[in-house]
């Protein structure tokens, strides 16, 4: 003990923890500034095009757009809690937020956005104490739990602007329902009987990359991924929680777009038509590497819309209008979390490395 207490000290005299700290607030600084300027050098120019569009805007709509989006925000940040729960491992609501807000704004900011957002989820959820199998987990049963709200909250919108809608609308929420069962399921599978599907997985592996693997490190590795995939103990409460709270992110940030539409004169346009557009450009993101998926996401917005007969510039305004709050502000409010949560963390704490 004494032995690190006097480096640690002799480390701090000279100034190591200290200027390590200082360069990684300026990398911190650049990172978030660099990600502002991408962005709105990527949605200024379209702004300056339909700048007409903008002239009859109603704030009253965006205010409430940005209230929508906030929510959203929010419970995408509360679905982390449960599922890290079933580990053992408890977060705070205001660290789950914080986690929720950078996350987001990875997505709306970075290249191959979704990607990088499951990394940084990951290493968060191991600064919070979680085991690499627990986090590994929490971040793939967000991303699915995730699409299957998205499918559930976009074709039960769209099936209530059609006929018979309360029918179609009930076989989507009953299907979406069934998806989370399948992906419960799984999750029982992989947590309750991991060695046999474990072993086959490292023997694969063992052949393809290395034909010389040491069995004895496969084997220690195989035994401590099986003993904390065996932790994981989801129960039907937090499963349901989770669900519950990605459901409400989707159809926040659906709500979000529809107020938008309303914010430019797009009044008449019915919740069926509205969803449709909604998830015919978010769609798109999984097949584009461009922050927030630019380009593809507008394009498949503005087919639908301009499809169910809103006028093009109209259209677009009301796309760009819903792109500022639901990507732009987010992603900017979000860094600036992350630069604020950083830089209130020790220099010390900082360098901690991650324990297994």
């Amino acid at each position: 003990m004494t032995a690190v207490h006097i480096a640690d000290t002799a480390g701090t005299e000279h100034g190591g923890p200290v200027v390590r700290s200082r360069q990684h607030r300026v990398l911190r600084w650049t990172v978030t500034l660099g990600a502002i300027a991408l962005e709105v050098g990527l949605v200024a120019p379209r702004l300056t095009e339909h700048a007409p569009a903008f002239a009859a805007i109603q704030w009253g709509w965006v205010a409430a757009a940005v209230g929508a989006e906030t929510a959203s925000v929010i419970t995408i940040g509360a679905v982390y809690r449960p599922l890290l729960r079933a580990g053992g491992v408890s977060v705070t609501r205001r660290r789950s937020l914080a986690t929720g807000a950078t996350a987001s704004a990875i997505t709306a900011m970075v290249p191959a956005g979704p990607v990088a957002s499951s990394a940084y989820l990951y290493r968060q959820f191991r600064r919070a104490g979680s085991t690499g199998a627990l986090a590994g987990w929490a971040v793939t049963a967000t991303t699915g739990l995730g699409l299957i709200a998205f499918g559930v909250v976009t074709g039960t919108a769209a099936a209530l602007g059609n006929d018979y809608s309360v029918g179609a609308a009930i076989r989507t929420g009953a299907l979406g329902l069934l998806a989370t069962v399948v992906l419960i399921g799984l999750s029982a599978v992989l947590t309750r009987h991991a060695r046999p599907i474990l072993r086959v997985f490292s023997e694969t592996v063992g052949r393809v990359v290395h034909r010389g693997a040491d069995k004895a490190g496969c084997d220690e590795w195989l035994h401590r991924v099986v003993a904390q995939l065996s932790a994981i103990r989801p129960g039907l409460r937090q499963w349901s929680l989770a669900f519950m709270l990605a459901v409400l992110t989707w159809a926040s940030d659906l709500a979000c777009f529809v107020l938008n539409l309303h914010a430019v004169g797009i009044i008449r346009l019915d919740i069926g038509a509205a969803a449709l557009a909604y998830g015919a450009g978010l769609a798109t993101t999984s097949v584009n590497a461009m922050p927030a998926g630019i380009g593809t996401v507008e394009a498949g917005m503005l087919i639908a819309l301009t499809h169910a007969g809103v006028a093009a510039s109209t259209a677009v305004a009301g796309i760009l209008t819903y792109r500022l709050v639901a990507y732009v502000l987010v992603g900017i409010t979000g860094w600036a979390i992350w630069v604020a949560v950083r830089s209130r963390s020790s220099s010390i704490a900082d360098l901690q490395p991650i324990t297994s």
